[in-house]
């Protein structure tokens, strides 16, 4: 479900468009085209190995000599390539969250007030005062940005050196934290959205918290999420 779970940063997308009104069917063909590729992936996985498929092929594929070893250090590189093309999209909510905090977001050149018009003068006066200071404003806050960005890639890589296996903390990301954004959450803020629940809806919920809960007591109780 990893690729799937990819909702946080959605309104970050949405926001980012250049055209937002077409966001609905880039959403659609993305989650299209994402389950195609899953599913062409995931069965050519299983017509290879059968059920003693691992959770990554690249493993299996590995395992086997007769394999093309050139291809097989492909597959392996790019999966290492993978994340860091998502990581900059994937932190992006929480960077934009931070520097709001901090007020170091990114901030537009204050507008003159229109209910009282300014003489050329005043306005022209206005804008040599607003300018300068907005400018070296942005370029403090733009430097407190980097700073912040950079400050979050070293904590998130310092927590992975520190607990390289962390079993019970990606199955609980797996179990809970998957189903929540995967479809607890896009079908309570559709209920919220259309103000009613629909039946379908209602047992897609009850399914998934059952899931959530099921996976998330056994993440804990075993220690490994297996």
């Amino acid at each position: 479900m990893a690729g799937f779970s990819g909702h946080a940063v959605i309104p970050s997308l949405a926001r980012d468009m250049a055209e937002p009104e077409r966001f609905d069917s880039m959403i659609n063909w993305a989650f299209f085209v994402a389950t195609l590729i899953y599913g062409i992936v995931g069965a050519g996985g299983y017509f290879m190995f059968g059920r003693d498929v691992s959770d990554e092929i690249s493993v299996d594929l590995m395992k086997i000599p007769e394999y093309n070893q050139t291809l097989n250090k492909i597959a392996v590189w790019m999966l290492v390539i993978s994340p860091l093309t998502k990581f900059a999209l994937c932190t992006r909510p929480l960077n934009v969250t931070i520097e709001i905090m901090l007020g170091i977001d990114q901030c537009h050149v204050p507008s003159l007030s229109i209910e009282q018009p300014p003489s050329p003068s005043r306005k022209q006066q206005v804008h040599i005062d607003i300018i300068p200071s907005h400018h070296a404003r942005e370029q403090r806050n733009k430097i407190l940005r980097a700073v912040e960005r950079i400050s979050l890639a070293l904590a998130v890589v310092t927590v992975a050196i520190l607990f390289p296996e962390f079993g019970v903390v990606m199955a609980f990301l797996g179990a809970f934290s998957a189903f929540m954004l995967c479809v607890i959450g896009p079908i309570c803020a559709k209920a919220a959205l259309n103000k009613k629940l629909e039946v379908l809806d209602a047992s897609l919920l009850v399914i998934a918290i059952a899931m959530a809960g099921a996976g998330t007591w056994v993440a804990f109780t075993t220690g490994t999420g297996a």
